[in-house]
């Protein structure tokens, strides 16, 4: 039982710290944080930085890799007599040892938007040229502990296959998969999505299109 109250006071502390800090966010804007790079070694298109800040006056140092010309994901979306499928890669992703499925996606080249490069990325990687772009969501960080970008994530709509335009993504071990609503939220369920990018979009895409809100979520919305 003791144990029982000490994690309970726990949750309490860490509850009421968090709504300490939610409202001062609310009140006066970000937490005031200082970066200064202090080292930048380019990697391809990333950089990693070691860098020295202030947190709330507190000095700290860490390390943080950075695409200066910031990310972008794309869900490109099939309509075949009135059916939906939503294109996916399926790749094997090294660093965690497994397959995964994921969003198109990549960085940005000098002189791109956003749009240019979702342009790009979609059409090197799948074949695609979109008709009609939307905006998912304007700014994800994947990792804000270590990765100090945004990525803009985009829907892909009337599409037209047009063949991939470069042979950099015809190189690398990775398929293109049409699924099904279904099938998607299924790869969902059991993990096979890694990323949490990718993870987020999805569930945020598919419960707007295919569930309806509660009444309490409802509520929450309009407050």
């Amino acid at each position: 039982m003791p144990r029982h109250v000490s994690v309970q006071t726990e949750v309490t502390k860490m509850r009421d710290l968090g709504k300490e800090i939610y409202e001062k966010t609310m009140k006066d804007g970000l937490l005031s944080i200082q970066v200064t790079v202090k080292e930048n070694e380019k990697v391809g298109r990333l950089n990693i930085e070691k860098v020295e800040g202030i947190v709330e006056q507190e000095p700290i140092e860490w390390t943080r890799l950075t695409a200066p010309n910031g990310g972008i994901n794309v869900l490109p979306i099939l309509r075949t007599d009135g059916e939906e499928q939503y294109v996916l890669t399926y790749k094997p992703q090294v660093s965690v040892g497994s397959w995964t499925y994921e969003l198109i996606g990549g960085y940005g080249k000098p002189g791109e938007t956003s749009e240019d490069t979702a342009k790009r990325e979609l059409r090197e990687e799948t074949g695609f040229e979109a008709g009609k772009l939307t905006i998912i969501s304007p700014a994800i960080c994947n990792f804000p502990g270590r990765l100090a970008w945004y990525d803009t994530t985009f829907s892909a709509e009337e599409l037209t296959y047009l063949g991939k335009t470069t042979t950099e993504a015809e190189e690398r071990p990775m398929k293109i998969i049409a699924l099904k609503p279904v099938e998607v939220m299924s790869i969902l369920q059991n993990h096979q999505v890694l990323s949490a990018l990718s993870t987020a979009t999805l569930y945020e895409y598919m419960m707007g299109r295919y569930f309806e809100p509660t009444e309490e979520y409802r509520k929450f919305l309009r407050r």
